[in-house]
């Protein structure tokens, strides 16, 4: 059985194998490219046995302009299980510190995984993993294809966190961004994203009025998981920024009802 689910990947990209060479790789994936049905594709374990984190990051920019291409051929290809293995290979790619000078060539190609067309929902949410994460920061076309997809109906949660979390990554100073990020999160009212989303807010320290007015709101949620993701956020940022906080933050702190943690965390928010 072919592996579609997203979460995946990272457990598969922890089996740890003998430094590959670019001979293994490139006739892995020419071998998929041949393989006339699914059934004769390679196995899980052995595509990433020869394609992971690891052996694709001891790849030299020479041998990656050998396997490149026929990365980009299985993206294109119209059958589903060869373009996943394509975003596989770029996924593992992506953790690259150098993987936005790599991957900006094949921007657009990613791009038409996140159409919906031609049978490639099941993959849309992987392409736009690869299209925000590139190191050290996405290119300039690589957001705005994010930033085309931020309000679509048809983004799942976490297609939705993950695009939201790479616009504000990619442009934390931009306030017409946040704005948008942060309206599509309210709209949803989705645990999920608004956790993802505030936590995406304390790891890129952004001290925007809208933002910090975002956290103070989810300070005083409901929700305890929702306070602590505002919490962590606000610990995350600068002190002038988390003092804007303070009595909220003084409040969890010696609440009782909060968790340990969470009271932890206030507490050490509150210092300079």
């Amino acid at each position: 059985m072919r592996i579609t689910g997203f979460a995946a990947l990272f457990v598969l990209f922890a089996v740890v194998s003998s430094p590959a060479q670019e001979p293994q790789i490139r006739q892995l994936l020419q071998n998929i490219l041949n393989q006339p049905t699914d059934t004769d594709l390679p196995t899980t374990k052995d595509f990433f046995t020869k394609i992971n984190e690891v052996t694709v990051g001891a790849l030299t920019n020479v041998e990656l302009q050998e396997v490149l291409p026929l990365a980009q051929e299985c993206i294109r290809s119209p059958r589903p299980n060869v373009r996943q293995d394509g975003l596989f290979f770029f996924i593992a790619l992506v953790m690259r510190p150098d993987s936005a000078k790599l991957l900006e060539p094949y921007v657009d190609d990613l791009g038409k995984l996140t159409d919906g067309a031609e049978g490639n929902v099941p993959l849309r949410h992987a392409a736009l993993y690869v299209l925000g994460s590139m190191r050290p920061n996405s290119p300039a076309n690589a957001v705005a294809m994010l930033s085309a997809n931020l309000e679509s109906s048809r983004n799942s949660s976490e297609e939705t966190l993950t695009i939201a979390a790479s616009l504000l990554e990619a442009a934390p100073g931009d306030a017409s961004n946040l704005h948008r990020v942060l309206a599509v999160t309210s709209n949803r009212s989705d645990s999920v994203l608004t956790n993802g989303v505030l936590r995406q807010l304390g790891l890129s320290k952004i001290h925007l009025p809208e933002a910090i007015a975002f956290i103070s709101t989810n300070l005083g949620h409901a929700d305890p998981y929702i306070r602590g993701s505002a919490v962590d956020a606000a610990a995350r940022l600068e002190y002038n920024d988390r003092i804007q906080l303070s009595s909220q933050l003084d409040r969890i702190a010696s609440d009782p009802t909060e968790s340990k943690e969470v009271r932890g965390q206030a507490r050490l928010a509150l210092r300079q």
